[in-house]
């Protein structure tokens, strides 16, 4: 949801007023709110990549060679989910 259509439905109801001045400080505090959640998305998509990384290292050592490009293909999109979001977050 964006800005305006979170302050529409909700904010504006959450601050005395409601009217450009407090809209200023509802902005700064939902963008920060957005970018920490951006980050931790990220964080989390990079952590599940190195586990399936890992995964595809021991599939190779016990000779399971049909796991290890289900794995890294899955690894690989995790690692570009975690870069656009981690590109989006401020």
């Amino acid at each position: 949801m964006d800005f305006e259509a979170w302050w529409n439905q909700h904010g504006q109801f959450c601050r005395a007023g409601g009217g450009d001045y407090e809209k200023t400080f509802a902005f700064r505090a939902w963008e920060a709110a957005v970018n920490m959640e951006r980050k931790a998305c990220a964080e989390i998509c990079r952590s599940d990549a190195l586990k399936m990384e890992q995964e595809a290292l021991q599939a190779i050592e016990n000779g399971e060679h049909d796991e290890v490009s289900s794995l890294r293909s899955t690894a690989w999109r995790l690692t570009v989910a975690a870069n656009a979001i981690g590109a989006r977050a401020g």
